[in-house]
């Protein structure tokens, strides 16, 4: 499916009543079959998305087809499922369309609507996935898709994901905010500013896009207050979905000098320095040690996945046999706590998983006195 031309989308947003902003018309006259957006706060993506997405869903068709909504979880996509059943709603006659009747929204868990054949004619189903599900799912095929938050899943899904509408030709739309965003999504965004070899396209949304909260733009009091309380790099990331790092939370005396390729060398044990985070974060770095040297030759990092799942994806690397039973690695302090749903810590769960039991240190050590000791190593000469 390739996304259909923006005359005969305009014929269709009539009838959900939904009127762009001459900011996001750019968006929607794009015929890009690979197109990633970056959100501000409140810049309305969701909307602009799911209104994108909602034409696709009355193509006529001799067979049935699935537009999927993708998230780290099912709970990011509820948010344009939702915005697509309104237009439905505005754009069809009840007897066609009947949210009580076509539609399952849960309080939590997948969502699906379909839109009811016409004699032999049939229109689209919209089902809610999450981005495990896409990794791991057989037998499932879109004919389009539309990734909710998609800087909070990891490449790899994303990479499933393509492969999900290899068969179909299907077209994938891409959004999400840059504020924790991985980097493969922030490269995305970068790419498909200016013409690629990939074919892809990208647009920023900044917030004051969103002409209902911030009836000025740019110019709106509200986002002239933002500018002055926030730093400029939080302001040009949160309020101006630039796809740019915070240099506030990096070593500036790390440079390109200080870097080199460390592949995996097969002959080593491997290590793992396991980080569960927080707000969703989960961090595994894979280390070998040369010589004098700590050499981290591979990471894991995901967004909204349990214990269990980074296991599997880390089962799946190739240095996972070099992971020495007696000296898998070390783990977070935090891992220890029982979480009360389960009764089991993260540390336990790696054991019950995994069979590696993990070491930890007891000693707290401020983040600014570990920042100072990194700063006093990257400044000795001829470090690599």
């Amino acid at each position: 499916m390739n996304r259909l031309p923006y005359e005969a989308k305009v014929k269709i947003f009539r009838r959900m009543n939904y009127m762009p902003n001459p900011e996001h018309i750019e968006f929607h006259k794009d015929d890009a079959n690979e197109v990633f957006v970056a959100g501000g706060w409140r810049a309305g993506k969701s909307v602009v998305v799911a209104a994108e997405a909602t034409p696709h869903t009355l193509i006529p068709s001799p067979r049935p087809y699935k537009i999927a909504l993708i998230g780290p979880t099912y709970n990011e996509p509820r948010e344009e499922f939702n915005y697509i059943v309104e237009f439905l709603s505005s754009a069809l006659p009840r007897h066609q369309f009947d949210p009580e009747r076509h539609v399952s929204f849960p309080k939590e868990g997948k969502c699906s609507l379909t839109i009811p054949k016409q004699g032999e004619t049939y229109f689209a189903t919209v089902e809610t996935y999450t981005a495990q599900e896409a990794e791991n799912v057989r037998g499932f095929n879109a004919d389009a898709v539309v990734i909710c938050e998609a800087g909070g899943i990891s490449e790899d899904s994303y990479k499933a994901i393509v492969g999900r509408t290899l068969s179909t030709g299907g077209f994938i739309i891409a959004s999400g905010t840059m504020e924790k965003s991985q980097k493969w999504y922030h490269n995305k965004i970068k790419t498909g500013q200016v013409v690629n070899d990939e074919g892809i396209k990208s647009f920023k949304f900044p917030s004051w896009f969103n002409l209902v909260a911030f009836a000025g733009g740019r110019e709106d009091p509200k986002i002239l207050r933002a500018e002055r309380l926030l730093d400029s790099e939080t302001f040009a990331i949160r309020i101006g979905a630039e796809p740019i790092r915070v240099t506030g939370v990096a070593l500036k005396q790390l440079t390109q000098d200080h870097i080199q390729p460390c592949p995996f060398d097969p002959d080593l044990p491997v290590e793992m320095w396991v980080d569960p985070g927080h707000t969703g974060a989960y961090s595994v770095l894979a280390v070998q040690r040369y010589d004098n040297q700590i050499r981290i030759i591979d990471e894991v990092y995901v967004r909204f996945l349990s214990t269990p799942d980074v296991v599997r994806i880390c089962e799946r690397k190739e240095w996972w046999p070099n992971i020495e039973d007696d000296d898998p690695g070390v783990i977070d302090r935090a891992a220890k706590q029982r979480q009360a749903a389960t009764g089991s810590s993260v540390l336990d769960v790696w054991f019950q998983e995994a069979g590696l039991w993990m070491g930890m240190t007891e000693q707290i050590i401020p983040v600014e006195d570990g920042l100072e000791q990194a700063r006093i190593h990257l400044s000795m000469p001829n470090h690599v």
